[in-house]
């Protein structure tokens, strides 16, 4: 039999099975049927890709949300990437993306991710990113955050344990398995 795609992708949605739909929703929809049937058609065609392509986004932040929440990080970033490759407009995936980056650590790649989206909102849709987003750049634009010094606390006399580390000394050091680097620098 036939296996028509988009209405697949559809009955997945409404059985709220947003990973099932990701997979039968093809990025090319009605491809080739441009121009076959004249304007009225090409333009319910154009109307048609319009919605099935923000449902898939739809069901992309959708899932990537439950991802996150589920504790895989990794396939909510994808997805969020995803979107935002799909759409570079697409401030919906832009900001949770961006503080999971911040919070891998990879606080220049979330950056970069905010830049490249504020430069196509601002030349597609002469925006500009929302308030939270964008205080969430300047933060990491901004010095990180500094770690608060560490009590050393005091060894009382004759405990019998090491001295810390910052007390030991190259010099003092023996080279210890290491003799032959020893005679070649001597």
């Amino acid at each position: 039999g036939w296996r028509i795609d988009v209405l697949q992708f559809r009955a997945a949605l409404t059985r709220d099975d947003d990973a099932a739909a990701l997979t039968l929703a093809s990025p090319q929809v009605f491809e080739g049927l441009d121009g076959v049937a004249g304007a009225d058609v090409d333009r319910w065609l154009a109307e048609q890709r319009s919605a099935l392509l923000r449902h898939r986004q739809q069901a992309r932040l959708r899932l990537a949300q439950a991802r996150r929440e589920a504790g895989d990080t990794d396939t909510a970033l994808f997805l969020w990437q995803q979107a935002l490759d799909e759409d570079p407009c697409q401030e919906a995936a832009l900001l949770p993306a961006m503080q999971l980056l911040v919070q891998r650590g990879e606080r220049a790649v979330a950056l970069a991710l905010f830049e490249r989206t504020r430069d196509a909102l601002r030349r597609e849709l002469d925006l500009a990113p929302t308030g939270a987003t964008s205080a969430l750049a300047d933060g990491l634009r901004g010095t990180p955050p500094a770690m608060p010094p560490r009590a050393t606390p005091a060894e009382p006399a004759g405990s019998g344990r090491s001295p810390p580390l910052a007390a030991l000394r190259a010099e003092r050091l023996p080279w210890v398995g290491r003799d032959d680097v020893l005679a070649a620098l001597q």
